[in-house]
């Protein structure tokens, strides 16, 4: 105990005054951890999901985003080592639909992002859906805000698997990256003649 705990505890057990009492209390009071102010605790969000594409739900009427991953887009295409091009974005929304099917998922939210989605860790069966989509390459570790599926996109990428199918000879680009370029297209079409 620090030597001004000490003093406090002394000073009060050997007094029956009610204002040292109350000092005491007070004293307490400022020790004791309190809430981040502003912080927000979600309650689990269960039920059968509605997918809206490799990385986001809707599970009773909450959108949800999944935390840590960036899924290929709809829309967008990936090379094979032929240079054969396959729809990689809607292929990672099939699979995470096959993957749910009608079961009911287990999310648990950690904050909302700018467009209003819970971000949520989810589970189905106990199994991370993030993981397994990271896992099996039909969607990248979203290192901007964890680093936590890395290691399964490593693997995924030396087996090969998902959008990662035209490696080591093509690379297909990151969702965060196809979705600036297409921003930047849609952008200039605005401005140019």
């Amino acid at each position: 105990m620090s030597t001004i705990r000490a003093g406090v505890w002394a000073a009060v057990i050997g007094s029956r005054s009610p204002r040292r009492v109350l000092l005491l209390l007070l004293v307490i009071s400022f020790l004791l951890p309190c809430p981040v102010r502003g912080a927000t605790v979600f309650a689990p969000v269960i039920g059968v999901p509605r997918v809206v594409d490799g990385d986001s739900l809707v599970v009773n009427g909450q959108k949800i985003r999944l935390f840590g991953i960036d899924a290929w887009e709809h829309g967008q295409y990936c090379l094979d080592t032929t240079r054969q091009l396959y729809p990689c974005g809607d292929m990672a929304t099939a699979f995470l639909k096959g993957l749910i099917k009608t079961n009911p998922v287990h999310c648990q939210p950690l904050r909302h992002d700018r467009y209003h989605r819970l971000v949520s860790r989810c589970t189905l069966q106990g199994v991370d859906l993030g993981q397994v989509m990271v896992e099996r390459g039909w969607a990248v570790a979203y290192t901007h805000y964890s680093k936590a599926y890395l290691p399964f996109e490593q693997s995924a990428r030396a087996q090969r698997l998902g959008g990662w199918q035209g490696l080591p000879y093509y690379e297909s680009i990151p969702p965060e990256k196809w979705r600036a370029a297409k921003r930047a297209r849609h952008s200039h079409s605005v401005y140019l003649p």
